[in-house]
């Protein structure tokens, strides 16, 4: 894979880190005010993404070994 490509791979993880911490900051916020039913969703969110992020990971940890 070229440089660039794997560099924007790297940027995309960083991205989506992002996302998904403030989908369970969002969460736990919501958890405090009683808010179960966003909470939920928010949580359900975040998790749904962290599998993606796990997937991106592998990708990019192949392409580092190539």
């Amino acid at each position: 894979m070229k440089p660039e490509n794997l560099q924007i791979l790297k940027q995309s993880y960083d991205s989506l880190f992002i996302i998904i911490s403030n989908l369970y900051n969002a969460g736990d916020n919501a958890l405090e005010q009683g808010d179960t039913s966003d909470a939920s969703l928010l949580f359900a969110q975040g998790d749904t993404l962290f599998i993606a992020l796990e997937n991106l990971n592998a990708v990019i940890s192949e392409q580092e070994e190539l």
